[in-house]
């Protein structure tokens, strides 16, 4: 008598049903991946179309496609008046990137408008108040952080008490670094 083998191929049929399963299970992914795919793609029409309107869409994400589209074409004043609203109505991912937006479209504006007399300091200080208001929400958000220190390098900010004191205080200690001067720059 022989013993039944542990290393016997299993039979033929289910090698093959696992195979029909496996096969489904890979065509209903697909199937939902396209599904989903549409949905974007529906949805990215609806973005374009709206930041090419000429008023402010119902939706906030259209509103928002629509402030950044108004921006591009000169409304300045419009996409910062519908981002400041978008960012006071709402909270969450849409808040963060409409107050992301508005800091960044500020600092754009007043490099635009930088000139011999520092014209553009006010719109770069208006940059800087969004960008604290997402890094206090969002302290990990390395472009918000990038940006408010290209404004802070714009108009660098100067403590009160050191400005109105001209004396230096003797008793202060100074040091002085013996290593080499390097900036580490934002990734």
């Amino acid at each position: 008598m022989t013993r039944p083998s542990l290393l016997r191929p299993p039979p033929r049929r289910w090698v093959h049903l696992g195979f029909a399963l496996v096969s489904l299970a890979l065509l209903a992914s697909t199937g939902w991946q396209a599904l989903r795919w549409q949905q974007a793609r529906a949805v990215n029409l609806r973005l374009a179309d709206a930041a090419l309107a000429e008023t402010p869409p119902a939706g906030a994400e259209e509103r928002l496609a629509w402030a950044l589209g108004a921006a591009r074409r000169g409304g300045f004043d419009a996409a910062v008046k519908v981002l400041k609203e978008l960012a006071q109505q709402h909270s969450g991912a849409l808040r963060r990137t409409a107050l992301y937006d508005l800091g960044t479209l500020y600092l754009e504006q007043a490099q635009r408008q930088q000139g011999p007399q520092g014209t553009a300091t006010p719109l770069v200080e208006l940059a800087k108040q969004p960008l604290r208001d997402l890094l206090r929400e969002d302290p990990q958000d390395w472009p918000a952080r990038y940006q408010l220190e290209r404004a802070l390098r714009l108009s660098p900010e100067v403590d009160e008490t050191a400005r109105d004191d001209p004396t230096p205080d003797v008793q202060k200690e100074r040091t002085m670094s013996t290593g080499p001067a390097v900036r580490i720059e934002l990734p």
